[in-house]
């Protein structure tokens, strides 16, 4: 049942390792010319993929009920002291500071999304991996990226992987019956402005605390039954 989650993390972990010893090789000015570029893709990403939504309103609530949850759970908080445990002992220097910031940033590149969501379904409900295979060879070449730029902390984005979409294929029996087209395209639209925070901040032009706003994502799901209400 979890074959698929587990092929995408590992695929991730090992062109993410890959990446980073080649990203040690890069002059600095190299690789913040590939920090610049990774931040202008997600943007592209995000603005793209804002268009699933169909439902302004919905997708608006969802962001601001999602921010407010996050930021009183402090999400980004609570991030920052377990990535700072683990690089303490995975990291130094440089590669220190890049470790929590490749981490939130693949970790919402590659979990963001509707391939995401309907692949997992398609692995708990029906035993059918094809759609998280075909999303490991996109996250290969995307985490081949990461590590080159980020360092080793890309790698643990695994970690969001197992849970995440682990998570999915174990409930998907359970939350099938709620994620209909329409949910799933809502949790799509949120998920992709939230990585339009994230390609401003990588490009620098903001500060936005993007890993609090993830609770926006799943907002959709209780949120348009109750605007179909009305």
């Amino acid at each position: 049942m979890y074959k698929g989650v587990i092929v995408e993390a590992l695929v991730l972990v090992i062109f993410a390792v890959v990446g980073h010893f080649i990203g040690e090789r890069l002059p600095e000015r190299v690789r913040k010319a590939c920090m610049q570029m990774i931040g202008v893709v997600v943007l592209y990403l995000g603005i793209s993929g804002a268009s699933d939504s169909k439902n302004l309103i919905v997708l608006l609530m969802s962001l601001l009920l999602g921010t407010i949850i996050g930021e009183f759970i402090n999400i980004e908080g609570a991030l920052d002291r377990g990535s700072k445990a683990i690089q303490n002992k995975v990291a130094s220097g440089e590669e220190a500071s890049l470790f929590a910031e490749g981490f939130v940033t693949a970790s919402l590149v590659i979990c963001v999304g509707a391939m995401t969501v309907l692949g997992a379904l398609q692995s708990g409900l029906n035993g059918d991996h094809s759609l998280l295979y075909t999303k490991s060879v996109i996250v290969a070449v995307s985490s081949l990226i990461f590590g080159s730029t980020y360092g080793i902390g890309a790698a643990f984005a695994a970690l969001s992987v197992l849970i995440y979409e682990g998570g999915l294929v174990t409930l998907a029996a359970w939350i099938a019956p709620y994620l209909t087209p329409d949910v799933v395209a809502e949790m799509s639209g949120a998920g992709s402005i939230i990585l339009v925070g994230l390609g401003l901040n990588m490009l620098e032009i903001t500060d936005i605390r993007v890993t609090n706003q993830i609770p926006a994502i799943f907002m959709p799901i209780l949120l348009l039954p109750l605007y179909n209400l009305f």
